[in-house]
């Protein structure tokens, strides 16, 4: 650097100030299906990315544009955390959601957006082996809120498979290879597909089928009086379910029941039987559900 020798220079180092700011990092809903009414939970996730803590950040959620639940929250500095709001009373379709929080003088970053849709009803197709399942049918008419349709194996529109968010095949002896091959698609697309095993199915088809979906299948028929000895009511199966659960429930008791084979996958039990196994389990894939009930 060439200075003139006439002119006195002193060097200044300019350091930037601690501007505070907090910023929603991400939010998402507990529950995967949003029915009017309902109460809902959302996670807000912030991120603070200051060197210093925050304290008492003012936040607020708008659904399409009125106010459904204010909070206030702190954060560490560097810090990323979580955080839980409730609100209800939604009607049916589309909510335009927005967070808002308060963290000046750092303003540009303060309003977040997110949608999701309220449906009226939840449309559920159940295929069967030509009778329909009597508990299936009572489970369904019980909440306005389903909307079920019932075909036979042989009936089914595959077209029509991904408009429907949960599927139930109960009473099959044999599940037909084109029918298979569109369920498995069907799931790795996100759908959620139960499974009932007619209580004479056939095993070696059952295997075909589950096995690549990753999954435990028959491998026999166990005929002895078992109890069911535990419920997961932490299962997001179970939510809104009961509205009070006794100390000692009475739990179904089983004549005969599917033993499963082990899955690579990881999976998660719903009901557990006295002997350890598990009555009912559920597979995550793609943030869905494939179940598969062990008794016929």
């Amino acid at each position: 650097m060439k200075v003139d020798s006439n002119i006195t220079v002193n060097l200044v180092q300019l350091k930037a100030g601690n501007l505070p700011n907090v910023a929603v990092d991400s939010v998402w809903l507990l529950s995967a299906v949003h029915r009017p009414g309902e109460s809902e939970k959302l996670v807000v996730r912030l991120h603070n990315y200051a060197t210093e803590k925050e304290e008492k950040i003012p936040l607020k959620i708008l659904i399409n544009g009125e106010q459904k639940a204010l909070g206030s929250f702190s954060i560490n500095a560097r810090q990323v955390q979580n955080d839980t709001l409730s609100f209800s009373g939604l009607k049916p379709g589309w909510q335009s959601g927005e967070i808002k929080l308060q963290d000046n003088p750092v303003t540009f970053d303060n309003q977040f957006y997110f949608s999701f849709n309220v449906k009226q009803q939840m449309p559920v197709l159940l295929i069967d082996g030509g009778a329909p399942n009597p508990y299936l049918k009572a489970v369904f008419a019980s909440d306005a809120f389903f909307a079920a349709s019932r075909v036979t194996d042989g009936n089914v529109d595959y077209t029509a498979l991904n408009s429907y968010p949960i599927v139930i095949i109960s009473d099959i002896k044999t599940i037909a290879t084109g029918l298979a091959q569109q369920l498995r698609t069907y799931v790795t697309k996100g759908g959620t597909l139960v499974v009932f095993p007619s209580a004479d199915a056939d095993l070696a088809n059952y295997k075909s089928f589950l096995l690549a979906l990753n999954t435990g299948y028959p491998e026999k028929l166990i005929t002895q009086d078992v109890k069911v000895a535990s419920l997961n009511r932490q299962s997001p199966v179970f939510k809104n379910v009961f509205e009070s659960f006794p100390q000692n429930p009475d739990l179904p008791s089983v004549k005969k029941y599917y033993q499963l084979s082990k899955s690579g996958a990881k999976q998660e039990s719903l009901m557990k039987l006295a002997t350890g196994e598990a009555f009912w389990g559920v597979l995550e894939r793609k943030r869905k559900c494939l179940c598969m009930c062990r008794a016929p």
